[in-house]
Protein backbone atom coordinates (compact mmCIF):
# COMPACT_ATOMS: atom_id res chain seq x y z
CA UNK A 1 0.00 0.00 0.00
CA UNK A 2 1.31 3.26 -0.73
CA UNK A 3 0.28 6.51 1.51
CA UNK A 4 0.69 10.11 -0.10
CA UNK A 5 1.46 12.80 1.30
CA UNK A 6 -2.48 14.05 2.00
CA UNK A 7 -2.88 10.76 3.63
CA UNK A 8 -4.19 9.00 0.70
CA UNK A 9 -3.73 5.53 0.49
CA UNK A 10 -3.07 3.64 -3.05
CA UNK A 11 -3.18 -0.06 -3.90
CA UNK A 12 -1.85 0.64 -7.04
CA UNK A 13 0.67 2.94 -8.49
CA UNK A 14 -1.49 5.73 -10.28
CA UNK A 15 0.38 6.64 -13.57
CA UNK A 16 -2.22 10.37 -12.99
CA UNK A 17 -0.62 10.74 -9.63
CA UNK A 18 2.79 9.91 -9.88
CA UNK A 19 3.07 11.83 -12.69
CA UNK A 20 2.19 15.08 -10.49
CA UNK A 21 4.06 14.42 -7.62
CA UNK A 22 7.06 14.40 -10.27
CA UNK A 23 5.58 18.02 -11.25
CA UNK A 24 5.72 19.09 -7.76
CA UNK A 25 9.03 17.89 -7.48
CA UNK A 26 10.44 19.80 -10.83
CA UNK A 27 8.52 22.71 -10.22
CA UNK A 28 10.51 23.38 -6.61
CA UNK A 29 13.91 22.68 -8.02
CA UNK A 30 14.05 23.41 -11.37
CA UNK A 31 11.20 26.45 -11.92
CA UNK A 32 9.16 24.34 -14.37
CA UNK A 33 5.63 23.27 -14.66
CA UNK A 34 4.61 20.02 -15.58
CA UNK A 35 1.28 19.37 -16.00
CA UNK A 36 -0.63 15.84 -16.93
CA UNK A 37 -3.61 17.31 -19.40
CA UNK A 38 -6.85 15.52 -20.77
CA UNK A 39 -9.36 15.74 -23.43
CA UNK A 40 -11.83 14.02 -20.67
CA UNK A 41 -10.63 14.87 -16.97
CA UNK A 42 -11.55 12.87 -14.51
CA UNK A 43 -9.78 14.84 -12.35
CA UNK A 44 -10.36 18.70 -12.39
CA UNK A 45 -6.24 19.16 -12.42
CA UNK A 46 -5.51 17.49 -15.35
CA UNK A 47 -8.16 19.53 -17.01
CA UNK A 48 -6.29 21.29 -20.18
CA UNK A 49 -5.74 25.35 -20.59
CA UNK A 50 -6.52 27.47 -23.55
CA UNK A 51 -3.00 26.70 -25.25
CA UNK A 52 -3.37 23.09 -24.51
CA UNK A 53 -7.10 23.01 -25.24
CA UNK A 54 -5.63 24.29 -28.96
CA UNK A 55 -3.07 21.57 -29.29
CA UNK A 56 -5.25 18.83 -28.05
CA UNK A 57 -7.45 19.73 -30.95
CA UNK A 58 -4.85 19.37 -33.58
CA UNK A 59 -3.79 16.30 -32.15
CA UNK A 60 -7.54 14.84 -32.58
CA UNK A 61 -7.76 16.05 -36.35
CA UNK A 62 -4.68 14.07 -37.24
CA UNK A 63 -1.36 15.43 -35.94
CA UNK A 64 -0.01 12.91 -34.33
CA UNK A 65 3.50 14.65 -33.53
CA UNK A 66 4.22 16.81 -30.32
CA UNK A 67 4.38 20.32 -30.33
CA UNK A 68 6.92 23.51 -28.67
CA UNK A 69 6.23 27.24 -29.21
CA UNK A 70 7.78 30.34 -27.35
CA UNK A 71 4.86 32.25 -26.05
CA UNK A 72 4.27 35.55 -24.45
CA UNK A 73 2.38 35.79 -21.10
CA UNK A 74 1.70 38.22 -18.70
CA UNK A 75 4.29 37.12 -16.15
CA UNK A 76 6.95 37.03 -19.10
CA UNK A 77 7.85 34.64 -22.42
CA UNK A 78 7.73 31.01 -21.89
CA UNK A 79 9.11 27.81 -23.84
CA UNK A 80 5.35 25.85 -23.74
CA UNK A 81 6.31 22.18 -24.94
CA UNK A 82 3.52 19.06 -24.80
CA UNK A 83 3.87 15.57 -25.73
CA UNK A 84 0.88 13.56 -26.37
CA UNK A 85 -0.24 10.11 -24.92
CA UNK A 86 -2.39 7.54 -26.58
CA UNK A 87 -4.42 4.52 -25.14
CA UNK A 88 -2.40 1.48 -24.92
CA UNK A 89 -3.26 -1.84 -23.94
CA UNK A 90 -2.38 -1.56 -20.46
CA UNK A 91 -4.69 1.59 -20.21
CA UNK A 92 -7.70 -0.29 -21.17
CA UNK A 93 -7.67 -1.62 -17.64
CA UNK A 94 -8.84 1.54 -16.39
CA UNK A 95 -9.95 3.38 -19.12
CA UNK A 96 -12.04 0.68 -20.94
CA UNK A 97 -15.34 1.83 -19.26
CA UNK A 98 -15.03 5.15 -20.59
CA UNK A 99 -15.22 4.33 -24.29
CA UNK A 100 -11.43 4.52 -24.53
CA UNK A 101 -9.88 1.88 -27.30
CA UNK A 102 -6.35 1.37 -28.04
CA UNK A 103 -4.90 4.22 -30.17
CA UNK A 104 -7.28 6.99 -29.20
CA UNK A 105 -6.01 10.43 -27.65
CA UNK A 106 -6.00 10.29 -23.91
CA UNK A 107 -4.24 13.65 -23.27
CA UNK A 108 -0.61 14.91 -22.99
CA UNK A 109 2.20 15.58 -20.75
CA UNK A 110 3.16 19.84 -20.91
CA UNK A 111 5.94 21.20 -19.83
CA UNK A 112 5.88 25.22 -19.20
CA UNK A 113 9.38 27.11 -17.79
CA UNK A 114 11.02 30.60 -18.65
CA UNK A 115 12.48 31.35 -21.31
CA UNK A 116 13.97 34.54 -20.27
CA UNK A 117 17.26 33.10 -18.82
CA UNK A 118 17.96 30.65 -22.19
CA UNK A 119 16.94 33.98 -24.51
CA UNK A 120 19.70 35.99 -22.61
CA UNK A 121 22.41 33.20 -22.94
CA UNK A 122 21.39 33.49 -26.98
CA UNK A 123 21.59 36.85 -27.33
CA UNK A 124 24.55 36.93 -25.03
CA UNK A 125 25.91 34.17 -27.57
CA UNK A 126 24.46 36.01 -31.05
CA UNK A 127 26.34 39.42 -29.19
CA UNK A 128 29.50 37.84 -29.21
CA UNK A 129 29.17 36.41 -32.43
CA UNK A 130 28.09 39.65 -34.04
CA UNK A 131 31.14 41.07 -32.63
CA UNK A 132 33.46 38.18 -33.71
CA UNK A 133 32.16 38.91 -37.06
CA UNK A 134 32.73 42.82 -36.83
CA UNK A 135 36.22 42.11 -35.77
CA UNK A 136 36.88 40.09 -38.36
CA UNK A 137 35.16 42.18 -41.16
CA UNK A 138 37.37 44.60 -39.52
CA UNK A 139 40.48 42.74 -40.29
CA UNK A 140 39.19 41.46 -43.83
CA UNK A 141 38.40 45.24 -44.30
CA UNK A 142 41.75 46.60 -43.38
CA UNK A 143 43.51 43.43 -45.79
CA UNK A 144 41.40 44.90 -48.74
CA UNK A 145 42.57 48.02 -48.32
CA UNK A 146 46.08 47.21 -48.12
CA UNK A 147 45.44 45.26 -50.81
CA UNK A 148 43.48 48.02 -53.27
CA UNK A 149 46.57 50.55 -51.65
CA UNK A 150 49.36 48.40 -52.94
CA UNK A 151 47.68 48.02 -56.28
CA UNK A 152 47.28 51.74 -57.03
CA UNK A 153 51.32 51.84 -55.97
CA UNK A 154 51.30 49.29 -58.80
CA UNK A 155 49.24 50.98 -61.30
CA UNK A 156 50.96 54.33 -60.40
CA UNK A 157 54.54 52.83 -60.66
CA UNK A 158 53.49 50.68 -63.96
CA UNK A 159 51.92 53.90 -65.63
CA UNK A 160 55.19 55.68 -64.54
CA UNK A 161 57.37 52.97 -66.36
CA UNK A 162 55.19 53.31 -69.19
CA UNK A 163 55.55 56.68 -69.32
CA UNK A 164 59.73 56.44 -69.25
CA UNK A 165 59.41 53.27 -71.45
CA UNK A 166 57.59 55.61 -74.34
CA UNK A 167 60.33 58.78 -73.44
CA UNK A 168 62.83 56.24 -73.79
CA UNK A 169 61.52 54.77 -77.21
CA UNK A 170 61.46 58.19 -78.18
CA UNK A 171 65.26 59.06 -77.25
CA UNK A 172 65.90 56.01 -79.09
CA UNK A 173 63.74 57.31 -81.82
CA UNK A 174 65.77 60.34 -81.96
CA UNK A 175 69.15 58.85 -81.83
CA UNK A 176 68.45 56.60 -85.01
CA UNK A 177 67.45 59.70 -86.66
CA UNK A 178 70.36 61.10 -85.54
CA UNK A 179 72.61 58.49 -86.68
CA UNK A 180 70.51 58.03 -89.72
CA UNK A 181 72.06 61.64 -91.15
CA UNK A 182 74.90 63.08 -88.97
CA UNK A 183 76.37 60.67 -87.94
CA UNK A 184 75.83 59.03 -91.94
CA UNK A 185 77.29 61.97 -93.79
CA UNK A 186 80.86 62.38 -92.86
CA UNK A 187 81.42 58.60 -94.03
CA UNK A 188 79.62 59.82 -96.91
CA UNK A 189 82.17 62.42 -97.90
CA UNK A 190 85.11 59.92 -96.65
CA UNK A 191 84.34 57.01 -99.01
CA UNK A 192 83.64 59.61 -101.46
CA UNK A 193 87.02 61.61 -101.37
CA UNK A 194 88.45 58.49 -100.94
CA UNK A 195 87.16 57.71 -104.42
CA UNK A 196 87.95 61.25 -106.03
CA UNK A 197 91.67 60.69 -104.61
CA UNK A 198 91.98 57.05 -105.69
CA UNK A 199 90.61 58.09 -109.23
CA UNK A 200 92.40 61.64 -110.13
CA UNK A 201 95.71 61.08 -107.89
CA UNK A 202 96.37 57.44 -107.89
CA UNK A 203 98.91 57.62 -110.23
CA UNK A 204 101.24 59.80 -107.54
CA UNK A 205 100.46 57.49 -104.84
CA UNK A 206 103.04 55.29 -104.24
CA UNK A 207 102.30 51.63 -103.45
CA UNK A 208 102.01 52.66 -99.35
CA UNK A 209 99.70 55.40 -100.07
CA UNK A 210 97.46 52.97 -102.45
CA UNK A 211 97.63 50.55 -98.86
CA UNK A 212 96.18 53.58 -96.31
CA UNK A 213 93.82 54.40 -99.13
CA UNK A 214 92.43 51.46 -99.37
CA UNK A 215 92.71 51.08 -95.64
CA UNK A 216 91.06 54.50 -95.04
CA UNK A 217 87.39 53.18 -97.48
CA UNK A 218 87.27 49.77 -95.40
CA UNK A 219 87.18 51.15 -92.49
CA UNK A 220 85.01 53.71 -93.78
CA UNK A 221 82.47 51.02 -95.68
CA UNK A 222 82.86 49.19 -92.55
CA UNK A 223 81.61 51.60 -89.89
CA UNK A 224 78.67 52.74 -92.20
CA UNK A 225 77.65 49.18 -92.18
CA UNK A 226 78.18 49.19 -88.63
CA UNK A 227 75.95 52.30 -87.99
CA UNK A 228 72.83 50.82 -90.43
CA UNK A 229 73.17 47.57 -88.52
CA UNK A 230 72.79 49.91 -85.57
CA UNK A 231 70.36 51.91 -86.28
CA UNK A 232 68.15 48.65 -87.51
CA UNK A 233 68.21 46.95 -84.02
CA UNK A 234 67.18 50.11 -82.43
CA UNK A 235 64.57 50.50 -85.42
CA UNK A 236 63.48 46.77 -83.64
CA UNK A 237 63.49 47.69 -80.14
CA UNK A 238 61.46 50.85 -80.90
CA UNK A 239 58.83 49.78 -83.56
CA UNK A 240 56.06 49.21 -83.03
CA UNK A 241 54.12 45.95 -84.73
CA UNK A 242 51.95 45.46 -87.68
CA UNK A 243 50.90 42.18 -86.98
CA UNK A 244 48.70 40.15 -90.03
CA UNK A 245 48.63 36.55 -90.72
CA UNK A 246 51.42 36.27 -92.58
CA UNK A 247 51.98 32.52 -94.93
CA UNK A 248 55.57 31.88 -94.02
CA UNK A 249 56.14 29.78 -97.06
CA UNK A 250 55.56 33.03 -99.18
CA UNK A 251 57.72 35.22 -97.17
CA UNK A 252 60.65 31.88 -97.22
CA UNK A 253 60.70 32.67 -101.37
CA UNK A 254 61.06 36.62 -101.49
CA UNK A 255 64.02 35.68 -98.88
CA UNK A 256 65.49 32.90 -101.45
CA UNK A 257 64.70 36.00 -104.30
CA UNK A 258 66.93 38.51 -102.10
CA UNK A 259 69.78 35.64 -101.29
CA UNK A 260 69.80 34.49 -104.92
CA UNK A 261 73.16 35.81 -106.09
CA UNK A 262 74.28 34.20 -102.87
CA UNK A 263 72.75 31.26 -103.21
CA UNK A 264 74.23 31.00 -106.59
CA UNK A 265 77.29 31.73 -105.57
CA UNK A 266 77.95 29.30 -103.13
CA UNK A 267 76.27 26.59 -105.14
CA UNK A 268 73.82 26.43 -102.02
CA UNK A 269 70.13 25.39 -101.38
CA UNK A 270 67.38 26.11 -99.18
CA UNK A 271 64.68 23.67 -98.95
CA UNK A 272 61.10 24.46 -97.43
CA UNK A 273 58.77 22.21 -95.57
CA UNK A 274 55.58 22.83 -93.64
CA UNK A 275 55.36 26.05 -92.83
CA UNK A 276 52.72 27.46 -90.92
CA UNK A 277 50.50 31.03 -91.30
CA UNK A 278 51.18 32.85 -88.31
CA UNK A 279 50.21 36.72 -86.94
CA UNK A 280 53.31 38.30 -86.92
CA UNK A 281 54.77 41.26 -88.54
CA UNK A 282 55.62 40.75 -91.98
CA UNK A 283 58.46 43.36 -92.33
CA UNK A 284 60.46 42.22 -89.51
CA UNK A 285 59.66 38.30 -90.09
CA UNK A 286 60.91 39.12 -93.50
CA UNK A 287 64.10 40.57 -91.64
CA UNK A 288 64.82 37.62 -89.17
CA UNK A 289 64.22 34.78 -92.13
CA UNK A 290 66.55 37.02 -93.98
CA UNK A 291 69.55 36.91 -91.03
CA UNK A 292 68.87 33.29 -90.39
CA UNK A 293 69.22 31.84 -93.77
CA UNK A 294 72.09 33.98 -95.07
CA UNK A 295 73.78 33.41 -92.32
CA UNK A 296 73.52 29.81 -92.65
CA UNK A 297 74.77 30.25 -96.26
CA UNK A 298 78.14 32.13 -95.01
CA UNK A 299 79.11 30.37 -92.48
CA UNK A 300 80.07 27.19 -94.56
CA UNK A 301 83.56 25.27 -94.64
CA UNK A 302 85.22 25.64 -97.79
CA UNK A 303 84.31 23.29 -100.43
CA UNK A 304 81.07 22.59 -99.10
CA UNK A 305 77.79 23.14 -100.62
CA UNK A 306 75.05 24.77 -98.06
CA UNK A 307 72.12 22.85 -97.47
CA UNK A 308 69.47 25.10 -95.75
CA UNK A 309 66.33 23.26 -94.11
CA UNK A 310 62.99 25.40 -92.78
CA UNK A 311 60.84 22.89 -91.00
CA UNK A 312 57.60 24.10 -89.29
CA UNK A 313 55.52 22.70 -87.01
CA UNK A 314 51.94 23.77 -84.18
CA UNK A 315 51.09 22.56 -81.10
CA UNK A 316 49.58 23.70 -77.50
CA UNK A 317 48.87 27.29 -79.56
CA UNK A 318 52.16 27.85 -80.47
CA UNK A 319 54.34 27.72 -83.80
CA UNK A 320 57.98 26.42 -83.74
CA UNK A 321 60.39 27.03 -87.15
CA UNK A 322 63.96 25.76 -87.29
CA UNK A 323 66.08 26.56 -89.20
CA UNK A 324 68.77 23.87 -89.97
CA UNK A 325 72.25 23.75 -91.64
CA UNK A 326 74.92 22.21 -92.22
CA UNK A 327 77.71 24.66 -91.77
CA UNK A 328 80.45 25.21 -89.25
CA UNK A 329 78.58 25.05 -86.32
CA UNK A 330 80.22 26.39 -82.82
CA UNK A 331 80.35 25.36 -79.46
CA UNK A 332 77.08 26.23 -77.50
CA UNK A 333 79.51 27.35 -74.45
CA UNK A 334 79.06 30.76 -76.71
CA UNK A 335 75.04 30.19 -77.15
CA UNK A 336 74.52 33.54 -75.00
CA UNK A 337 77.13 35.49 -76.61
CA UNK A 338 76.03 34.91 -80.31
CA UNK A 339 72.83 36.76 -79.24
CA UNK A 340 74.37 40.09 -78.14
CA UNK A 341 74.75 43.34 -79.84
CA UNK A 342 78.47 43.11 -81.83
CA UNK A 343 79.57 39.87 -81.01
CA UNK A 344 81.58 37.77 -83.02
CA UNK A 345 82.60 34.14 -82.93
CA UNK A 346 85.20 34.67 -86.23
CA UNK A 347 87.53 37.24 -87.25
CA UNK A 348 86.49 40.01 -89.78
CA UNK A 349 88.75 38.33 -92.41
CA UNK A 350 87.23 34.72 -92.29
CA UNK A 351 83.17 36.10 -92.51
CA UNK A 352 82.22 39.30 -93.09
CA UNK A 353 79.97 40.71 -90.87
CA UNK A 354 79.15 43.32 -88.06
CA UNK A 355 77.92 40.73 -85.15
CA UNK A 356 74.42 42.47 -85.52
CA UNK A 357 72.47 39.75 -87.14
CA UNK A 358 71.59 37.61 -84.27
CA UNK A 359 71.32 40.32 -81.76
CA UNK A 360 68.61 41.61 -84.12
CA UNK A 361 67.22 38.27 -84.77
CA UNK A 362 67.08 37.82 -80.95
CA UNK A 363 65.20 41.37 -80.41
CA UNK A 364 62.30 40.56 -83.29
CA UNK A 365 61.65 37.36 -81.49
CA UNK A 366 61.16 38.60 -78.29
CA UNK A 367 58.71 41.66 -79.70
CA UNK A 368 56.73 39.32 -80.73
CA UNK A 369 56.80 37.64 -77.38
CA UNK A 370 58.49 34.45 -78.80
CA UNK A 371 61.49 32.48 -77.92
CA UNK A 372 64.99 31.79 -80.10
CA UNK A 373 67.66 29.51 -79.36
CA UNK A 374 69.87 27.55 -80.83
CA UNK A 375 71.56 23.79 -80.87
CA UNK A 376 75.26 23.44 -82.47
CA UNK A 377 78.11 21.39 -82.22
CA UNK A 378 82.01 22.20 -84.42
CA UNK A 379 81.73 20.79 -87.84
CA UNK A 380 77.93 19.80 -87.84
CA UNK A 381 76.07 22.73 -88.76
CA UNK A 382 73.40 24.52 -86.43
CA UNK A 383 69.47 24.41 -85.97
CA UNK A 384 68.18 27.76 -84.97
CA UNK A 385 64.56 27.16 -83.23
CA UNK A 386 61.65 29.84 -83.32
CA UNK A 387 58.83 29.52 -80.97
CA UNK A 388 55.96 31.64 -81.74
CA UNK A 389 52.70 32.46 -79.92
CA UNK A 390 49.92 31.08 -82.91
Amino acid sequence: ILITQEGLELTMVNPAYMTRQIAEITRRQEGAVLHLTSTAPLNPVNAADKWEQTVLADLEQGDKSSRFELLSTPEGKVYRYLEPLYIEPPCLRCHADQGYEEGDLRGGISLTFPAEPHLNILSSQINWMLAGHGIAFLLVSGVVLTLLNRLQRQREAAAKYALELERSNKELQDFAHIVSHDLQEPLRTIVSFGDRLQHKHGDGLDERGHEYLLYMQKAAIRMRQLIEDLLDYSRVASKKLSPSPVNLNEVVQEVITDLEELIRERNGRVVVENLPTVNVDRGQIHRLLLNLIGNALKFQAEGVSPLVRLVGATYDRKVEIQVIDNGIGFDEKYLDRIFRPFQRLHGRNQYRGTGMGLAICKKIVEGHHGELTARSRPGEGTSFRIILPF
